[in-house]
């Protein structure tokens, strides 16, 4: 049987704060989640796997961050 928490539970077994993991959900790179009428679960498995992808023995193993978002150019008059 899977085991799933809410969002509370999810935080507290990441170490992170509720409203972290929200915005996580929200703008994407955060654990899968699933989606129920007014709930929101997280798979205890999930969970696991997230925080391990996450784990690194040195700062020089972080991923490169994200190149900034390209200028608009402007439209020919």
């Amino acid at each position: 049987m899977r085991r799933v928490v809410d969002r509370d539970g999810a935080a507290k077994r990441l170490g992170l704060s509720v409203k972290t993991l929200d915005k996580l959900r929200t703008v994407g790179g955060g654990p899968k989640f699933l989606k129920l009428p007014r709930r929101i679960l997280y798979d205890e498995d999930d969970l696991d796997e997230w925080a391990a992808e996450h784990r690194h023995s040195s700062t020089s193993e972080y991923p490169h961050p994200r190149p900034p978002p390209k200028a608009e150019t402007a439209e020919p008059t």
